[in-house]
């Protein structure tokens, strides 16, 4: 319905045309704000006091610039040891002002843009195929009724705190989960690898877990982009929209607890989890999460696993893994 066929119905009832107008108008900008809305919830509107938490080592939190400016020094030092052979892409990556290291929204969705490192001519699409990483598909998915059972175990020391009747300062934070807030709700984590660090008290919580990560082929150890945890979403939080801190990396997420209202957005594409499948996406695009269930749907849990980029060499691999 346009304006010009309003007018030319009721030209002759000026005050029912005003009426008329005035809900036209109001539907309209209603539905604006509602689009908006939902956007920005994506594009970053609000902020997530995640990827700014108070450790002073947290290098995802505080020293993106510091490590990337120290990046170039040790390259060459590993080379003077190892050589250049083989480190072509990664010595371009090093010395070229291509990455952001602010979380930015971007004008387009689907271009790349991580904190620390942007290695060049490697394949890159948002939500990757199982079959690229089958062995690791099948080993997670075939062990699924173990990775439950310990995740199980690990989770009854918070089972019982909810942000729903619980304040954070009561989260029990000596249980080797972490909590996280958002300005819509929070997030809890339990790390078994942390920035390429293997957290022993929670992989002693997780045992079967810790060794079925350490068999996986590809599995990012000993690098600082290397994680694995056990992630538990609360109802009505949502992670705004973020950068990996690079490219040579897919994240896996292997579903354990799974919720209406639950979404993973990867560039354009939209996912969903289900329990007991793989999701491998590349987190270096722009991404958020969110979990918009009812306080009845309970929390959204799923095991990461960070996973070399199946183009990056062995020799990039170690190069990658002493640089940072």
């Amino acid at each position: 319905m346009t304006f010009k066929y309003l007018y030319e119905v009721f030209s002759n009832d000026w005050i029912l045309f005003g009426i008329i107008l005035v809900v036209v108008l109001s539907l309209y900008f209603a539905s604006s704000d509602e689009k908006r809305s939902s956007n920005e919830r994506y594009l970053g509107g609000d902020q997530n006091t995640y990827t700014a938490c108070s450790s002073p080592e947290c290098v995802r939190c505080q020293k993106y610039s510091v490590i990337r400016g120290e990046a170039p020094d040790r390259l060459a030092a590993y080379a003077e040891c190892n050589g250049w052979s083989g480190l072509g892409r990664l010595e371009q990556a090093l010395h070229t002002d291509n990455v952001c290291l602010a979380d930015e929204c971007p004008d387009d969705l689907n271009i790349q843009n991580p904190n620390v490192l942007l290695l060049p001519d490697i394949p890159s699409i948002p939500v990757w195929p199982g079959h690229e990483f089958q062995d690791v598909q099948e080993s997670l998915e075939s062990n699924f009724d173990i990775v439950t059972t310990e995740f199980n175990k690990a989770f009854e020391a918070i089972e019982n705190w909810s942000p729903f009747h619980s304040e954070i300062n009561e989260f029990p934070s000596q249980s080797g989960w972490q909590i996280n807030t958002t300005p819509t709700g929070c997030w809890s984590v339990f790390h078994l690898y942390n920035q390429g660090n293997r957290i022993e008290q929670n992989c002693k919580t997780c045992p079967e877990i810790a060794l079925l990560l350490e068999s996986l082929p590809g599995f990012m150890q000993n690098c600082l982009f290397g994680n694995a945890c056990i992630s538990v979403i609360y109802p009505g939080t949502v992670i705004t929209g973020h950068y990996g801190p690079c490219n040579v990396r897919i994240r896996c997420h292997l579903g354990l607890r799974v919720a209406d209202g639950c979404h993973l957005r990867v560039g354009y594409e939209l996912q969903g989890w289900s329990g007991g499948d793989c999701l491998f996406f590349d987190d270096s695009f722009w991404h958020s999460a969110e979990h918009l269930g009812e306080e009845s749907s309970g929390p959204r849990a799923v095991l990461i696993v960070d996973l070399w980029h199946p183009d990056i060499t062995e020799l990039e691999q170690r190069a990658i893994s002493a640089v940072f």
